[in-house]
């Protein structure tokens, strides 16, 4: 980012909080008035990524190829002990 013309080149130049390249439809979070709301929001965006990660509500195929791998991997150790 450039700062504005006469402006020395600073981090706050760097921001994009005055920016108006940024809509709030696009970055709601940078728009938020309360801390508490942001970091609650954060907590929440965190937490829902946080359970997707551990109990996927949709799988693709390769998900399935590994489950179906490590059920074959599984019953071939359990004959093995067995026999």
């Amino acid at each position: 980012l450039m700062p504005p013309p006469g402006e020395p080149l600073s981090w706050g130049a760097a921001s994009l909080a005055d920016s108006l390249l940024i809509r709030k439809a696009e970055n709601p979070l940078l728009f938020l008035e309360s801390r508490l709301a942001w970091w609650l929001s954060v907590g929440w965006i965190q937490a829902v990524y946080t359970a997707l990660l551990l109990a996927p509500s949709s799988l693709c195929i390769e998900y399935f190829s590994l489950v179906r791998w490590r059920a074959e991997k599984r019953k071939h150790s359990a004959r093995r002990v067995c026999s």
